[in-house]
């Protein structure tokens, strides 16, 4: 997928992964129990993401859940500042842990939802990058992140590929006073192994292009 692991990141994933599989018998974080299927579903879906986050930015992951793609994004990229939300306080408890036993900083996760996370002081645009996973909407997702993030910013959305048709009428409801000067572009992928088929759905105020397919420490 064009990045690599080193042993420390994944020494870090595996104990998240670990204490999600934990956490998941009293709290439904994921469906997904299989270790081939957690490791590709949830950690390698997430980190196809990750040529679209700066290696130092502010990121907000919205409905993270079980800390997803916040926590492996982060992992791989140290240098970033996470706040991790989700509108569930039990989930938000597991996040908490999360970050204190990877020992993530800076990073935070908070038991609020988005639009009130808006309301907050230092909150409202003031994230380089906002992802999500779990939203179903896409109109939901930019209407939700936008007041959240920088100027400059962009919003990253992780979909499948029957988000096409999403996007196109997306485009014919586009409210000039909500969404001028907005770009959306897709960026499709497949998951090895289980033969996934996913598309990155990239939103800003431009088009912008990923970074180099570089090593995970830049070089």
């Amino acid at each position: 997928m064009g990045f690599s692991i080193g042993v420390r990141e994944a020494d870090q994933l595996g104990v998240h992964a670990v204490e999600l599989m934990r956490f998941n018998q009293r709290i439904n974080l994921t469906a997904i129990t299989d270790p081939l299927k957690v490791a590709v579903h949830h950690y390698l879906d997430s980190l196809a993401g990750l040529f679209w986050i700066p290696f130092r930015c502010r990121l907000l992951d919205i409905g993270s859940g079980g800390g997803f793609p916040g926590i492996p994004l982060k992992v791989l990229r140290p240098g970033m500042e996470l706040v991790l939300i989700d509108a569930s306080r039990k989930k938000a408890t597991f996040l908490k842990h999360a970050i204190r036993t990877l020992n993530l900083n800076p990073a935070e996760a908070l038991h609020v939802r988005a639009d009130s996370l808006a309301q907050r002081p230092g909150y409202a645009g003031a994230f380089d990058v906002v992802v999500n996973r779990a939203l179903s909407s896409l109109k939901e997702f930019i209407l939700t992140a936008r007041p959240l993030l920088k100027g400059n910013g962009r919003m990253v959305a992780w979909k499948s590929r029957s988000v096409a048709e999403e996007i196109h009428m997306l485009k014919g409801e586009m409210d000039p006073s909500v969404f001028s000067g907005i770009a959306v572009q897709q960026y499709p992928y497949s998951l090895p192994l289980i033969r996934s088929e996913r598309v990155l759905v990239i939103v800003s105020t431009k088009k912008t292009r990923p970074y180099g397919m570089k090593r995970i420490d830049g070089s």
